[in-house]
């Protein structure tokens, strides 16, 4: 049985930060400039980048409620979920990293 929060807006916030995490190692993999800027201001047009993210930020306030009373179910979902999202990022890094 899960406890009383979950980790929902955990995983939601790991996701978020990922995915933000993914942008910048992309955008950043020949060195800082002006474009990478350009590419940043841009991104907030993405609507799928900006949904995650907001998704991530929007419960960042109950995370420590979550991590607080994790029971053995929590830790489970957490620990599939973050793997589940670290694996969609390393195929998009791949993917990306191809090109």
């Amino acid at each position: 049985m899960a406890g009383k929060f979950g980790v929902k807006e955990t995983l939601e916030a790991n996701k978020a930060i990922q995915e933000v995490g993914l942008f910048f190692l992309i955008r950043l993999k020949d060195g800082a400039g002006f474009d990478d800027l350009v590419a940043a201001w841009d991104k907030r047009d993405d609507d799928e980048f900006v949904k995650v993210v907001s998704e991530g930020y929007k419960g960042w306030d109950l995370i420590d409620d979550e991590l607080s009373e994790l029971d053995g179910d929590d830790i489970m979902n957490l620990g599939k979920g973050t793997i589940e999202t670290s694996m969609a990022t390393w195929s998009k890094y791949r993917a990306q990293m191809k090109k």
